[in-house]
């Protein structure tokens, strides 16, 4: 019998598959050794006598530089909080072993939220030592300055045991840009306390991060801007959209998806949230060239530029805004692409950036023509839906959509799918395609539809299609519904301590009104994380209010840290109610 001998495609696809073999279990093995992600920890500081240098013989300059203090572990990002009188005439900068002083940009308050300290941006320096440095008329005013370094080099093992997969699903993708998923950076699900909230894109704001570009490790950069934007600023999640690193990845940023509200740019002297209708792309790095604005200035370069095109192309073929363009939007007429200092008073994302707008617009806008263009070729047009009107919030209908293939190109199982969302919830649910559907002919995709929001209230369903992971054009079909619930809530006022010390037990107040169409009954439950709080023992009818104020005991018993309180109602019977969902972040330091 001949000696069969393998094909050199078959030799390296073995070779391929070993060693992505080995590559797993390396990852499992990195894991192993540090299961937790990012580590954080803080050095609390008061300057309760502000020491005014010896050189610095002006009053209006004063100078005070702090003790050096040690970090319980090497760390690769530091940054600054404190409390003083708005508008304080202060400037930090902080020297990480013994190096040079780095100026901290101040960050503002981007989320449209009430924040306790006013804040810097992350710096990335590595090290185990640092000291911050003090200047400026107002230095005496300041209080409570809070130093928190973390390490975020080591990804959490969920992350990094799905980086292959995702890995080699990104490596097939022939449609630019490619996209960092959040499972391949490596985020950490247990930050996330924020409910995605969605509007239509219309607008895209670029942004620099200020506080060095990480070039070293981009992944470990944008885990600890997670990590800053999460759970140190209580902001529940990254602020920006996508980042933009150096070597031109592009990282998703805030959990959600399309269309998903970010934290980004918020005027709080105006109090215009311009985070509503906008998508916010931040660049890795310090693009500013004021002196003192950045310790090192990054490079423009023509790797990130085609990045940045590339997603500003595609987020506006998505979207159906031309980047050259420009619309009303928040009372002003704006070019559909800005620069952050647009429409807030700072650097951001830095005048090297910031004077490139007219060509990044240009050169974006020359490859949304592109796609436009490949849009004739891949169309669709939506023919018929039995979907109806109202539903229950436990309804999970048997729904059909009919679609017409109106473009010269087939659809192909392969790469093509019907995807229906929820635009007020975020959430979506894909309908796989299971024929090839050719050009002129009608497909018809059904499904039992599990994603109808569980409290009353007037929603959007809305079902397209995907091609290669990008929008069929003509394909957008909106439905408005009605979902009516029996168990219904209307959230009044949640509150309790953001950070208390250990051994102490806060206060939760909590109120709700009972906007169901059944009564509340005696024995309805408080739930925190799950764990029964609190037992109504009169019944709230329809329309009335529940106010509860009640001690937390659990947290005495909590180690210092950071940790996530869900607050909910449910029913007697065990069934949450609706519309009762608070998220919370608890601060709990060192007594």
């Amino acid at each position: 019998m001949p000696t069969k001998t393998s094909s050199p495609i078959q030799i390296i696809t073995c070779f391929v598959g070993l060693f992505l073999l080995f590559f797993a279990v390396a990852l499992i093995n990195t894991a192993a050794a540090d299961e937790s992600g990012t580590r954080a920890n803080s050095i609390s500081h008061t300057p309760s006598d502000i020491m005014i240098s010896a050189n610095a013989t002006d009053r209006t300059n004063n100078e005070y530089i702090s003790p050096e203090f040690s970090a319980e572990f090497p760390f690769n990002g530091v940054g600054l909080t404190w409390s003083g009188p708005q508008n304080a005439d202060v400037t930090f900068a902080l020297s990480v072993d013994a190096e040079d002083w780095q100026t901290l940009a101040m960050q503002g308050e981007d989320a449209k939220d009430e924040t306790e300290y006013f804040t810097s941006a992350p710096l990335f320096a590595s090290g185990q030592r640092l000291r911050y440095r003090l200047t400026g008329s107002d230095t005496s005013k300041v209080r409570n300055v809070r130093l928190t370094y973390f390490d975020s080099t080591t990804a959490p093992q969920r992350s990094l045991l799905s980086t292959v997969a995702h890995s080699l699903k990104r490596s097939l993708q022939t449609d630019s840009p490619k996209i960092i998923s959040r499972a391949e950076w490596g985020a950490d699900d247990s930050y996330l306390t924020w409910e995605p909230e969605y509007s239509t894109p219309k607008k895209i704001i670029l942004h620099h991060t200020a506080g060095g570009s990480g070039a070293e490790d981009p992944a470990a950069t944008v885990r600890g801007i997670y990590y800053w934007h999460a759970v140190v600023l209580g902001w529940g999640d990254l602020g920006y959209n996508y980042l933009i690193d150096q070597q031109g990845n592009i990282y998703e940023g805030r959990a959600g998806g399309t269309g998903v509200i970010g934290a980004h740019t918020y005027n709080d002297i105006t109090d215009v949230n311009y985070n509503v209708g906008s998508v916010g792309i931040s660049l890795l790095g310090c693009f500013e060239t004021t002196t003192g604005a950045c310790s090192i200035v990054s490079e423009y370069t023509e790797t990130v530029n085609a990045a940045l095109t590339d997603l500003i192309s595609s987020v506006a073929n998505a979207a159906e805004f031309d980047p050259a363009g420009s619309k009303k939007w928040h009372g002003e007429k704006t070019p559909n692409i800005i620069g952050h200092r647009t429409v807030d008073y700072t650097y951001c994302p830095g005048e090297i950036v910031y004077n490139q707008l007219d060509s990044i617009r240009s050169a974006a806008n020359s490859k949304y023509i592109l796609l436009q263009a490949a849009n004739q070729a891949i169309r669709a047009q939506w023919q018929a839906s039995d979907t109806a009107t109202t539903y229950a919030g436990t309804d999970t209908p048997n729904l059909s959509f009919t679609y017409a293939n109106v473009g010269s190109l087939a659809w192909k199982p392969t790469t093509s799918a019907l995807q229906l969302s929820i635009v007020e919830t975020g959430k979506h649910q894909r309908v796989d395609l299971l024929n090839t559907v050719s050009a002129n002919a009608t497909q018809t995709f059904s499904a039992a539809v599990t994603i109808l929001p569980k409290h009353s209230g007037t929603y959007t369903l809305v079902s397209k299609l995907y091609r290669h992971g990008l929008v069929v054009p003509g394909s957008t079909h909106r439905y408005p519904i009605t979902i009516t619930n029996a168990y219904e809530a209307t959230l009044g006022t949640v509150n309790l301590p953001l950070a208390i010390q250990t051994g102490w037990t806060p206060i939760i107040s909590f109120s709700a009104q009972n906007t169901g169409t059944a009564n509340w009954s005696a024995g309805t439950t408080l739930l925190v994380n799950g764990t029964t709080q609190k037992t109504i023992k009169q019944a709230v009818i329809t329309g009335e209010e529940l106010n509860l104020e009640l001690p937390y005991a659990v947290a005495a018993n909590l180690a210092p840290g950071t940790y996530t309180l869900k607050i909910q109602l449910a029913t007697a019977d065990g069934t949450l109610i609706p519309g009762s969902r608070s998220v919370h972040s608890l601060r709990v330091d060192k007594n």
